[in-house]
C-alpha cells in the first residue's frame, strides 16, 4: 500500500508550507503502520516543490495562488538574484523567499538531498516495504543519490 506523505500543503488549498515535512511523514506512517503491517507500506516521496505567489494570493480569503516546481528544475528557480534560503527544524524542509522581476514575492517550498535522505531513512526505522515516488521524469540522478543515502545503514 502506498503511503502518499506529500502534498501537505500546496497551491490552491493551503498557506505555503512544507510539501512532505519530516514530522509529518512521520505522523502518517506512524498511523498507516498501526493498521496496516508496514512491511506492506510504501513512502511516497516527491520529486517535486510548491512556488507561491504571495502577491496575487490573498491570505485574508484563504487564497493561495502558486504553481508546481519539479526536481530538475529547482536550481532555476532558487538561482534567481536575491532569493533568502531557509531551513524548517521541525519538518526538515528547506523553503526560499524571492522577488521576481515582475516585483511579485514568492515563498517556494521544495526538497533537497538532505530532505529525500531523512524520508528514505525511515523505511529502514520503520521497516517498511520500500518507497514510491511523485511522478518518474521529474527528478535527476541526485534524487536516487539521496534515497540510496538513506537506505544505507
Amino acid at each position: 500500500m502506498q503511503v502518499m506523505t506529500y502534498d501537505e500543503h500546496g497551491p490552491g488549498w493551503s498557506a505555503p508550507g512544507p510539501v512532505s515535512g519530516l514530522d509529518w511523514v512521520e505522523q502518517s506512517l506512524t498511523y498507516a503502520a498501526s493498521v496496516v503491517p508496514a512491511s506492506k507500506l510504501l513512502i511516497g516521496l516527491p520529486a517535486y516543490g510548491y512556488d507561491w505567489d504571495l502577491t496575487t494570493s490573498n491570505a485574508a480569503s484563504n487564497s493561495y495562488v502558486g504553481s508546481s516546481i519539479n526536481w530538475v528544475d529547482f536550481a532555476s528557480v532558487l538561482a534567481t538574484p536575491g532569493t533568502a534560503f531557509h531551513w524548517d527544524t521541525l519538518s526538515a524542509s528547506p523553503y526560499a523567499d524571492y522577488t521576481t522581476t515582475d516585483r511579485h514575492n514568492h515563498e517556494m517550498w521544495y526538497e533537497t538531498a538532505q530532505s529525500i535522505e531523512a524520508k528514505a531513512r525511515l523505511i529502514g526505522q520503520y521497516g517498511l516495504g520500500g518507497m514510491s515516488m511523485w511522478s518518474l521524469g521529474r527528478e535527476d540522478a541526485t534524487f536516487w543519490q539521496a534515497v540510496s543515502a538513506g537506505l544505507t545503514p
